[in-house]
């Protein structure tokens, strides 16, 4: 059992769950619901706690990154998968401790060195809808193509067109979904599963 003395610590070891880009084995479909049924597991679990590590959450009893992975790993993190839906928004994140932290600061010279924070929605109606309703896929800067930039990611939801994204499955514990349909603090507001290396339209 590790005992973590503050959210640093807790972060780093969850940075090194969502920088494996290892996984093996079959890539296995996933549905958003799907990904409604593990965001159910995960607050029924008392064991594994999440949210922000500032602040209150509702959802869970002990906010922060969770550190003891293998709950999470019962429930299929670090396998593959691959989801289909259409891109409701895409953003250019700046500097996280995932991947250096301010090594790389924010700006259009360090954008290949973030993720690319996308929002997956099941179908094209949802295009235009609430972010609350969509899941969170991280294009995260390793291995990736100069081409695959926010504004190009952009312009494949502008015209509609239904991805399928493939990567491990991991939940992002320091953050929390919405709750009757408005964001918790500041985070992100959309379910939480999902990492991405690889987009295909």
């Amino acid at each position: 059992m590790w005992l973590v003395w503050n959210w640093q610590e807790a972060d780093a070891i969850q940075d090194q769950t969502k920088n494996n880009f290892c996984a093996t084995g079959p890539t296995l479909p996933i549905s958003f619901d799907d990904l409604r049924r593990l965001q159910s597991s995960v607050e029924a679990n008392k064991k594994i706690n999440f949210g922000s590590a500032f602040g209150k959450h509702p959802l869970s009893s002990r906010p922060g990154a969770t550190v003891d992975r293998k709950p999470l790993q019962s429930l299929g993190e670090g396998q593959l998968r691959s989801l289909e839906g259409y891109i409701l928004i895409a953003r250019q994140e700046g500097p996280e401790s995932v991947n250096c932290g301010p090594q790389f600061p924010k700006g259009k010279d360090f954008d290949s060195f973030h993720d690319i924070h996308i929002s997956i929605v099941p179908d094209e109606a949802s295009v235009h809808g609430d972010e609350c309703n969509s899941v969170v896929v991280e294009m995260v800067p390793h291995h990736r193509p100069d081409t695959w930039t926010a504004a190009n990611v952009l312009k494949v939801a502008g015209a509609h067109a239904r991805v399928r994204v493939t990567g491990q499955l991991f939940f992002d514990s320091s953050h929390t979904e919405c709750v009757d349909g408005s964001r918790v603090g500041s985070d992100p507001p959309a379910f939480r599963y999902g990492d991405s290396p690889d987009l295909q339209i």
